[in-house]
């Protein structure tokens, strides 16, 4: 992977980086009180931490609830609310207010996190205390007919629908692109696309199967600069 430090520059993050960043938010959120079959709503625009905190849910069991980040205060409460959502990641404190407003309407919410507050590091502190094993054996316990991530779309009448994917839709995805050998390793992909979309989630999935590496930044307005500089074979 590829991901823009503090200072704005470019930086790569090996396999085994991310391997260990992944196991150490997921045994930050099982001392945060995540259990398995969890439900865990994300609120962000695409960048690098979301893919962290997607792998480290799905490696506890946790089902991934995302929220696009311009949504209003009433679109979180129904998607919160009906999907029985315990906690939510969310990128920034307008994100935070914005479910605040509704947060005493949400019975099941336990914990809120922000991005921008240093969530990640807090996760890491959090727990450091626990073994590995601990989020191996959750890990074991996930099957390809697990849920995933549920997802809501306003493709049918009424309130959007949340629909439960499970993680073999991703990695059935994942193989199909990579049987018609569209990709290899040699690409590079720059990702933009919102990870709270179906097809954002693809792209997310298609490096485990491929190899190929990923620049991560859902800024739109950086896209022109940044491709300049990552040089992404797609995008």
């Amino acid at each position: 992977l590829g991901r823009k430090d503090d200072g704005g520059r470019w930086r790569d993050v090996s396999s085994a980086e991310f391997r260990d960043e992944v196991l150490a938010l997921a045994k930050g959120l099982l001392a945060g009180g995540i259990r398995f079959g969890d439900r865990v709503a994300i609120m962000s625009r695409t960048r690098y931490e979301w893919t962290l905190f997607d792998f480290a849910l799905w490696a506890i069991g946790a089902q991934v609830v995302p929220i696009y980040p311009t949504s209003s205060a009433e679109q979180c409460f129904w998607m919160l609310y009906d999907a029985e959502v315990t906690a939510a990641i969310v990128e920034h404190e307008d994100h935070a207010m914005t479910i605040a407003t509704v947060i005493d309407r949400l019975p099941r919410m336990r914990r809120l996190w922000q991005l921008d507050a240093g969530a990640v590091q807090e996760l890491y502190d959090g727990g450091a205390h626990l073994d590995d094993e601990v989020v191996h054996r959750h890990r074991r316990a996930v099957t390809p007919d697990s849920v995933a991530t549920v997802i809501y779309t306003s493709g049918t009448t009424g309130r959007p629908k949340g629909v439960r994917l499970p993680h073999s839709a991703w990695t059935y995805e994942a193989a199909s692109v990579d049987s018609i050998r569209i990709l290899t390793q040699d690409d590079l992909q720059y990702l933009w696309l919102p990870l709270a979309h179906v097809f954002g989630k693809v792209l997310l999935a298609l490096p485990l199967q491929i190899g190929f590496p990923t620049a991560v930044d859902g800024r739109v307005d950086k896209i022109v600069e940044n491709v300049g500089v990552v040089q992404p074979t797609f995008m």
